[in-house]
């Protein structure tokens, strides 16, 4: 199952799109897998956690391709960003008019974040877009947060009083 995704995303991956308006981007932090071959043999070992950050053409819903960033700074990351648009075949830095993410302050900061190097970098201005879904998951963290008490977990809350709820 996992060869057929990859072999579906690396042939999605490479196929030039159309000029895209809008992309949107989505990290997430997981350790990566590298291959180093010796002779015949292939050695697997497992680096640090890295960001990994996927991106995606929002008119027309479709997968672009992923990046690994140097680090997790707003500037590495529009690096990355700005090189994976640079390398991706039909789209061009000047078409896009609208950059999307959650709303981390790693991609919306001011001074410091990716939507910012990537304006600086390229002199371009863009819409800038959040994701509602991550909105509504920080709302809805803070209410259960009020009014049930904080997380100790992924599938617990320590309530008001000392019990565990679990979900």
């Amino acid at each position: 199952m996992h060869s057929a995704k990859k072999k579906v995303l690396t042939r999605l991956s490479n196929e030039p799109v159309p000029s895209t308006m809008a992309i949107f981007l989505d990290g997430k932090k997981f350790s990566t897998k590298t291959q180093e071959k010796v002779g015949d043999l292939f050695n697997h070992s497992y680096n640090e956690n890295a960001d990994h950050y996927v991106v995606t053409d929002a008119v027309r819903q479709s997968y672009l391709g992923d990046f690994v960033p140097e680090c997790g700074t707003g500037e590495a990351i529009a690096d990355g960003l700005l090189e994976f648009i640079e390398e991706k075949d039909g789209i061009e830095i000047s078409d896009v008019t609208i950059l999307g993410g959650d709303s981390t302050n790693v991609n919306t900061g001011p001074k410091g974040g990716v939507f910012a190097h990537v304006e600086k970098k390229t002199n371009l201005l863009f819409h800038r877009f959040i994701c509602l879904l991550h909105l509504i998951v920080l709302l809805l963290r803070a209410i259960v947060g009020h009014f049930v008490g904080v997380t100790s977990g992924p599938r617990r809350f320590h309530l008001l009083w000392g019990s565990r709820l679990p979900l």
